[in-house]
């Protein structure tokens, strides 16, 4: 399974955007999506540690796009930051 899918399968379909800005994805469907929100965040939140983890898991998995286990470790920690932010209450 290319690394995206499996991205994609580990974070889940649907992203609750009751608390985000209307011109956020309510799915995230790839690895550049994920990069486009935690880019849209205010600054205050994209440098919170949860969100930096984020970036950095997604950075390694941009650098090695055929590595499933970078894929779900990305993916846990992109939705770890997500669900810590009540993306999906």
């Amino acid at each position: 399974m290319p690394a995206e899918i499996a991205f994609l399968a580990a974070v889940g379909d649907e992203v609750d955007a009751a608390s985000a800005a209307p011109s956020r994805p309510t799915v995230v469907c790839s690895v550049d999506q994920a990069f486009e929100l935690i880019d849209s965040l205010p600054e205050g939140k994209r440098r919170l540690p949860r969100w930096r983890e984020a970036r950095k898991a997604l950075r390694r998995l941009r650098d090695n796009p055929d590595d499933g286990d970078l894929a779900k470790s990305a993916a846990a920690d992109f939705r770890a930051a997500l669900l810590a932010e009540g993306w999906f209450d």
